[in-house]
């Protein structure tokens, strides 16, 4: 099969050079919405785009998808040495009426041949030169040029990543004003989230914001209030041992009772942010996520209630004790210091957390000891581990000693130098003082059931002890 360079007409048989699909010629002439001349075919086979109406402009007439208008450029006769009407669109040219198929115009003014003259010229601004055939690489080149690809997206991934990396402050700032969507943040998230435990998790926005800061710390507070209460209660209803102390007593018996319960919810988050795999874990001195926020904040609640209650009772009860109200200082301090500078993490505060594992054994110790039971197996056995839990903690605050110095300087960057004096000075507090000799004291106490908190005084033997009129000299004890 041979192109024929004559030029169409109304009744040959072309073939588009594009796409090689074949038609008959039914239109030759000039359209509205383009320059230079248009062929309008009907084609063989059902490829093609229009019903040949125009912008309200019939044309002619064909079947549905069999129509369609192609730049004369791109049409070549074909000559197979027979009639050049194809068969299957002679017969649907028969079909139509004679009067709708429309030939080009013979009579042209003297305008008309000049902007014809024009187009072919200058042209009309389309290429019409068919593209040259794509060269096929080679499989080995195809290689090297996705491969070369992909190490351009990483570079420049990372370089962007370095771009967007702000402040936690700005951060939040951005996200809470609305300027941009919060996965717009993050380049590794934006087109999908990264699976569990691959990178850093993101702790959501609510605890970036302070409203739901606060209402979380006040559920705390509030949580550890109905502890003690919840302590009064039960205990006045089926202790004989608290209705038979001293009024101060029983505020000791209540407040033991609420930080055994704090106890047992900062072991839990302590070992999971020791044990676990975590942004925390990952990144001890950045990482946070949603649970360790969660700890954060109701921690602060409790440790605000602590100090109302011990500065309460100091005040009811005309007592003091400095070192037990410097402690608590230090402890609600450290954590509303992780609540308003949030550009640390919360390894080092999940750990601190940690320290609250010995308070249920300190508080089953002097619960037991005031109702008599201290000549006892179980109450021996309790205070054994109580001491190694004391040991625990002071290796704990090795630990925190070396994570901090291993990452000196990126703490010295990313925590400000108030928050980094409140920790390291409650820290060697608990290193050089509080630990030491709290450890002492219960070794102490397993050898000599005495109880220390209240003027050391010996523990009874059978029940509580008969006189109560004493008064006690230290009403508190952490």
């Amino acid at each position: 099969m041979i192109l024929d360079r004559r030029p169409v007409e109304v009744g040959s048989l072309v073939e588009n050079i594009r796409d090689g699909y074949r038609g008959t010629v039914v239109y030759v002439g000039t359209m509205q919405f383009g320059c230079g001349k248009w062929v309008g075919l009907i084609l063989d086979d059902v490829s093609g785009t229009t019903n040949c109406t125009v912008r309200g402009k019939h044309f002619f007439t064909s079947n549905k998808k069999y129509g369609i208008f192609v730049r004369e450029p791109w049409i070549k006769l074909v000559s197979d040495g027979a009639d050049t009407t194809s068969p299957a669109t002679a017969r649907r040219l028969q079909r139509l009426p004679k009067h709708e198929i429309v030939e080009m115009p013979k009579f042209k003014t003297k305008w008309i041949a000049v902007g014809q003259l024009w187009i072919q010229l200058v042209g009309d601004g389309a290429d019409t030169t068919p593209p040259a055939p794509a060269k096929v690489p080679t499989r080995r080149v195809a290689e090297k040029r996705v491969n070369s690809l992909q190490e351009e997206a990483k570079s420049l991934r990372r370089n962007v990543t370095s771009l967007l990396t702000i402040p936690p402050a700005a951060e939040t700032f951005i996200l809470n004003s609305g300027i941009l969507p919060q996965n717009s943040m993050d380049p590794e998230h934006r087109a999908s989230p990264p699976p569990p435990g691959d990178g850093p998790t993101q702790p959501s926005v609510d605890h970036l914001i302070w409203g739901p800061r606060l209402q979380l710390i006040g559920l705390g507070f509030a949580f550890y209030v109905g502890v003690f209460l919840l302590s009064h209660i039960l205990s006045a209803a089926l202790s004989r041992t608290y209705r038979s102390l001293l009024a101060k007593e029983k505020v000791f018996w209540c407040l033991a009772a609420t930080r055994a319960v704090f106890g047992i919810q900062s072991t839990v988050a302590g070992l999971r942010a020791l044990t676990g795999d975590s942004a925390l874990s990952r990144d001890k001195v950045r990482g946070q996520e949603d649970w360790s926020w969660f700890h954060i904040l109701t921690a602060t609640g409790f440790f605000v209630f602590e100090n109302v209650a011990l500065h309460a009772s100091s005040v009811v009860f005309w007592s003091f004790d400095l070192p037990l109200a410097t402690h608590h200082f230090f402890a609600l301090s450290g954590f509303a210091a992780a609540v308003v500078w949030d550009s640390l993490g919360h390894f080092l505060a999940m750990v601190t957390l940690l320290l609250e594992m010995s308070t249920p054994f300190t508080c089953i110790s002097w619960m037991l000891l005031k109702a008599g039971w201290a000549r006892s197996l179980f109450w021996r056995a309790n205070q054994w581990v109580m001491i190694h839990m004391f040991h625990c903690r002071m290796v704990l605050t090795y630990y925190m000693w070396w994570v901090s110095w291993c990452h000196w300087e990126e703490i010295s960057t990313h925590a400000v130098l108030p928050q980094r004096l409140l920790f390291f000075s409650g820290l060697a507090l608990l290193t050089v003082v509080i630990n030491p000799i709290w450890t002492h004291k219960k070794t102490m106490q397993l050898l000599n059931p005495v109880d220390w908190n209240f003027g050391g005084k010996p523990a009874p033997l059978n029940g509580p002890a008969a006189d109560q009129s004493e008064v006690a000299v230290k009403p508190h004890a952490s």
